[in-house]
């Protein structure tokens, strides 16, 4: 097989493993992940039961990579925080915090009822958790208040806990912001500028 060959095969398998995401985002969003079976997935989109099978082990991996692409770009967008310009303005923080709550408004809405699977699935909870911790980490390689990833003490657990809770702020404040109630989001994003700077400042 040439390697022209062997490149498009593998062109293909992607391909086909995001048709495969794609159509499981989707019955999770109208069935529920516990009620979406493999052959429900395989059959929205348009391949055997035995293609899903061979890219994926079953539902609980492909929960996973669908929860890890969220999570990557949640990532990234902490990473944003991390390279703001010095000094730290508050206006700055501000388009921070109010392009991340939209983002997460937008992630949730394309989610619908399949978010609350991100927050009753114990897997799910603990891939969130971890990532929360990698965040916080990525926070502490400016910001002082950060460095409490390893807590070690009395104090740094209480640290890391309040990190831990700004950032849980953030991810589950769509939930109520996304009732389309303009003064409730622009004091909500208010609040959490203030959390912030007092956090990043500290």
């Amino acid at each position: 097989m040439s390697k022209a060959e062997v490149g498009l095969r593998e062109v293909y398998k992607q391909q086909t493993r995001k048709k495969i995401l794609r159509s499981a985002r989707r019955c999770f969003y109208y069935n529920g992940f516990e009620r979406t079976s493999v052959d429900d997935i395989a059959a929205s989109a348009k391949v055997g039961r035995a293609t899903v099978y061979l890219h994926f082990s079953g539902k609980a991996e492909i929960l996973r990579e669908i929860i890890g692409e969220n999570l990557k770009d949640q990532f990234e967008y902490y990473r944003k925080l991390v390279t703001l310009p010095e000094p730290l303005a508050r206006s700055d923080v501000h388009e921070w915090v109010l392009g991340m709550i939209t983002t997460l408004i937008r992630v949730r809405r394309s989610l619908g009822e399949f978010a609350v699977v991100l927050i009753e699935n114990e897997e799910a909870a603990n891939q969130i958790a971890a990532n929360r911790l990698a965040q916080i980490r990525l926070l502490g390689t400016r910001y002082p208040r950060f460095r409490v990833a390893e807590a070690a003490t009395d104090e740094a657990r209480r640290s890391l806990h309040e990190c831990q809770f700004l950032l849980y702020l953030v991810e589950t404040y769509p939930r109520y912001a996304a009732r389309e109630d303009e003064p409730m989001l622009a004091s909500g994003i208010d609040v959490l500028t203030g959390k912030f700077m007092e956090m990043l400042a500290g």
